[in-house]
């Protein structure tokens, strides 16, 4: 990057010495805070000068490491000090490059020799084997934690045949690709490793696993999407009988006689996720021998049947089901009555399983979403009122059914009716949830009647509208609704007095507009004052090219949706020179 760019970068990301908080209050950076601000400043817009000063105190640093050395066998000799930069603060340095996108190879580099033990890179796209080749050997071999997830286009992680790194604690690989088995390999000697996430690794195989299995550390290990692990990978691991979460999610080659040794290997396990796997009922006889299990998610394994259900009475200790798409589900085991969170969207649970649900009195989350259940169903529902998240989202849900769930379900912080056959009448009880976040009516029987009461629920974050007969005159409601960040209404009924009226909720941070006709593009103007947004959708409105302009003050503008408006190549290029942060750009 050009010194010029640097300066116009740097620039636009110190105009403020304040940061927003999640809840959206802003708070005055702290001292650290703001000399952390303004070394990267400079970093970025007099980077010449910096590296000079930087490269002379990491010379000087290298000389003070071989005089370490030489006093190494002297314990009663104190050793000289390292470079003025400590490795803390060349974390925080590179983190703040790294939450901004402006993270560089000379960045990184110039920090590595600060001996950082954490090395998080987490969504730097640009990140490459080149910017860890040049890094030392003692620096690697110093390092805590690595995360290079999304990095896609790593291979070998600047580790050669001879790296170590005996303290690594954690290790996060996850959706790299294209990282090559013999970098997991050098893995072997880090005999302090915790953590190995590997999720979306493609060509691991089971000699990889092999490599593996002295970790005898090693408590959480992910191998979701790893397609070619079969039985004999996983039967190298065990002697790790320290594992207490494993994640084997979409190994489509694992088979049922997998898990046949689990029992004896991983005795501790707690938390085992085979979603999409090609098991059935005989694995199901091996994982209710593991008698520590508390979650367990079945996601996706079509072949599992309600009698494979009848091995897992025994896990009493068990306290989250993901049951959603196990099409032969039905009835559960009357064991289960400490859960607390159970997914049972898509399966064949009924009318006639219902009454077990009464029986769960500490379970907080329930997803029914397609289930076949209709009102005797939904009073065994209204009896848990623990409950804090539920979804009946296309299910034979009534007026008079919520009405009855909204009276009992205080404690509610979610609640999915989308694709319902409710109507306004069923919603006179909604505003007494008042510690709602989350809202999906994402069904067309709710009009701006019901606006006016969902307006009341002061602690809403995220409301759905899709498909709602919504217009201008009911979203005057929710005005009033100051902590919002998120909102979906695309019914058709949105017009240039709606907009006006949405651009008074400044929190927002999503905002979806689309298939509204009535959005011109002078209404485009009002959303410039959503300064917070980073996702917007407005396609297939009756919006041009020509009013795009009006975007330009939404600086954290992530993701625009604009369906049904043609950009050429320079109004493309226009967008993301005056949206830095724009990563997804969809137009017609």
């Amino acid at each position: 990057m050009h010194d010029r760019a640097w300066r116009t970068t740097a620039i636009s990301l110190g105009q403020t010495h304040w940061h927003n908080r999640p809840e959206g209050i802003y708070n005055p950076l702290s001292l650290k805070e703001f000399c952390i601000r303004c070394i990267c400043i400079r970093l970025l817009s007099e980077p010449a000068s910096v590296f000079r000063i930087l490269a002379y105190q990491i010379r000087q640093h290298e000389k003070l490491r071989k005089q370490q050395n030489l006093l190494r066998d002297c314990e009663s000799e104190k050793a000289p000090e390292s470079a003025s930069l400590s490795a803390d603060l060349a974390t925080a340095i590179l983190a703040w490059f790294r939450d901004r996108q402006v993270i560089c190879k000379h960045h990184f580099q110039l920090l590595a020799y600060y001996q950082m033990l954490d090395w998080n890179l987490r969504f730097c796209s640009d990140v490459d084997d080149a910017w860890l080749e040049d890094v030392p050997t003692h620096v690697i071999e110093l390092l805590q934690s690595l995360n290079v997830s999304y990095c896609h286009r790593l291979q070998f992680c600047g580790l050669n045949s001879q790296s170590r790194l005996p303290n690594l604690r954690t290790a996060n690989f996850d959706g790299c690709l294209y990282l090559k088995p013999e970098t997991i390999q050098r893995l072997q000697f880090s005999s302090r490793l915790i953590s190995l996430n590997l999720t979306g690794c493609r060509l691991i195989t089971d000699k990889t696993l092999y490599s593996l299995r002295h970790l005898f550390r090693l408590q959480v290990l992910h191998l979701s999407g790893c397609k070619w692990i079969t039985e004999k990978g996983l039967q190298h691991l065990n002697g790790l009988f320290g594992l207490k979460r494993l994640y084997l999610a979409r190994c489509v080659n694992v088979s049922n006689q997998a898990f046949r040794f689990f029992p004896t290997s991983f005795p501790n396990l707690i938390e085992l996720d085979v979603s999409h796997c090609s098991i059935s009922d005989i694995a199901m006889h091996f994982i209710g021998r593991l008698k520590e299990m508390s979650s367990l998610a079945l996601k996706g394994c079509s072949r599992v049947t309600t009698k494979g259900l009848s091995h897992l009475g025994s896990l009493l200790k068990l306290r989250r089901l993901d049951f959603r798409y196990c099409k032969h589900i039905s009835g559960l085991c009357k064991e289960w009555t400490q859960l607390n969170a159970l997914w049972l969207s898509c399966t064949n649970f009924k009318e006639s399983d219902a009454f077990i649900l009464a029986t769960m009195k500490y379970l907080q989350e329930l997803d029914l979403r397609c289930c076949v259940v209709t009102k005797c169903s939904f009073t065994f529902v209204s009896q848990l009122q623990n409950l804090v998240r539920l979804c009946v989202a296309e299910t034979a849900l009534t007026d008079e059914s919520l009405i009855v769930l909204c009276k009992r379900l205080k404690k509610l912080q979610l609640l999915d009716i989308s694709c319902t056959e409710v109507t306004d009448s069923g919603t006179i009880l909604i505003d007494k949830l008042e510690e709602l976040r989350e809202l999906h009516m994402d069904t067309p029987g709710i009009t701006n009647r019901s606006l006016g009461r969902i307006g009341k629920l002061k602690k809403l974050a995220r409301l759905n509208l899709f498909a709602a007969n919504v217009t201008d005159e009911g979203v005057e409601s929710l005005a009033q609704l100051e902590a919002l960040h998120d909102l979906a209404i695309c019914s058709g009924g949105i017009g240039p007095h709606g907009v006006k009226v949405l651009s008074q909720l400044k929190k927002l941070g999503a905002l979806n507009l689309s298939q509204n006709k009535e959005i011109q593009s002078q209404c485009v103007v009002h959303l410039g004052a959503l300064t917070e947004l980073r996702y917007l959708n407005l396609s297939n409105t009756s919006i041009s090219s020509s009013c795009l302009h009006n975007l330009y003050a939404l600086k954290h503008l992530e993701s625009l949706s604009v369906y049904g408006v043609i950009l050429d190549a320079s109004q493309i290029d226009e967008l993301q020179v005056n949206l830095p942060q724009l990563k997804v750009l969809r137009c017609s």
